[in-house]
């Protein structure tokens, strides 16, 4: 899902893009006049279509920014069932209804009106996927207990966030509450962080940028976390180098705010190693373990740097195998998985195999006898 926060400082009034990354159908809840021109920017931006407006409650700004959208956009405009029950029609227009029960689609995603939550001041609020929106409010799910779970408090929203000063524990406008981590993706959780931190304005404007092109990266290419190549391709006007240096500043802020850090493409940071379950290998570790397996399921025995060398067509020195060997044995090792293996090409020397026998100690516990096998 796509998500993007707006806020209107003056009116301390929130409201939230959420779109399909696959059919690009997007929607707008709880539209704000202030914010048309920054809708329009993101929408024609990323190449999304406008389909709904949704309304938490009913509000007079919010209904003609609707109003503006539907005219613009040819989007749904879609309120609360209280809102059709006013007796200035002319003032107030509602193309659907919302109430807890109805649902709507933004291609693959799946929009549902329901019961607001404890504390939330609306009407009707919208789940999509394990996120509530109400107004001040996205309340998150605790997925792990099923759909039916007891919503958590997610991202705290009371209004404007310009002025507050980095802690080590934020506290007051926002604050980002999930209750558990188990079970959740690194990459989502590093969204939820990330989103938390740009509606507390955390980041310098550089910083900003980069993060929300981070964020549109991992939209669109399934959350797989992006180069800094890459990056700079996307952002045109910055290079690599800069990108680095601007993502090492990111990570730390997150750190210090107890918040997962952003993590470039092949580079896992020790942050994130308490949340995996196992290794995760890099573009260079994975085109290395592909022609490995292949040659172990075709040869039946461990390669060697040589084999694995050849069956890259050469491509690839016996020095870089030996290295992406090396980096693989560790990470599994960390996680206490069974370490890869590569053989000799060729047998050691007689003398030389006879003096390495000849170094082995007579086993004497089970460490000596792993040791010598």
């Amino acid at each position: 899902m796509i998500f993007r926060h707006f806020t209107d400082s003056r009116q301390n009034r929130n409201s939230y893009l959420i779109a399909s990354s696959t059919s690009r159908e997007a929607a707008i809840i709880d539209p704000l006049e202030s914010c048309l021109a920054d809708y329009e920017a993101v929408l024609d931006k990323r190449g999304l279509r406008l389909v709904y407006t949704f309304q938490t409650h009913e509000d007079r700004h919010e209904t003609v920014a609707a109003e503006t959208l539907r005219m613009r956009r040819a989007s749904i405009q879609v309120g609360p069932l209280r809102a059709t029950a006013v007796e200035d029609r002319q003032a107030t227009h509602v193309d659907e209804v919302a109430k807890p029960g109805s649902s709507f689609s933004l291609g693959e995603l799946k929009v549902e009106a329901v019961a607001p939550p404890r504390g939330a001041e609306c009407e009707v609020a919208y789940r999509v996927c394990d996120y509530t929106f109400a107004p001040n409010r996205v309340w998150i799910h605790d997925s792990v207990t099923g759909p039916n779970a007891q919503v958590q408090p997610g991202f705290v929203v009371q209004g404007s966030c310009q002025g507050t000063q980095p802690t080590r524990r934020p506290s007051g406008l926002v604050a980002n509450e999930r209750s558990t981590r188990a079970g959740v993706p690194v990459e989502r959780l590093i969204l939820e962080d990330l989103h938390t931190s740009l509606i507390e304005k955390r980041f310098s404007p550089k910083e900003d940028r980069i993060v929300r092109t981070y964020l549109e990266y991992l939209e669109d290419n399934e959350f797989n976390h992006p180069a800094a190549a890459q990056l700079s391709g996307q952002l045109g006007d910055v290079d690599r180098t800069a990108v680095h240096v601007l993502v090492h500043n990111i990570r730390w802020k997150q750190i210090d705010l107890d918040r997962l850090p952003v993590v470039l493409s092949g580079q896992t940071s020790k942050w994130l190693r308490e949340l995996q379950t196992e290794p995760q290998f890099t573009d260079h570790e994975k085109e290395f373990l592909g022609a490995y397996l292949k040659l172990v399921e075709r040869n039946e025995r461990p390669p060697s740097g040589p084999d694995v060398a050849g069956e890259l067509s050469g491509e690839r020195s016996v020095q870089w195998i030996r290295k992406r060997a090396h980096t693989i044995r560790r990470k599994q090792k960390e996680f206490d998985q069974p370490v890869l293996i590569l053989s000799r090409k060729m047998p050691l020397p007689q003398t030389a195999q006879r003096y390495l026998t000849s170094m082995r100690p007579t086993p004497q516990s089970n460490e000596d006898a792993r040791w010598t096998a």
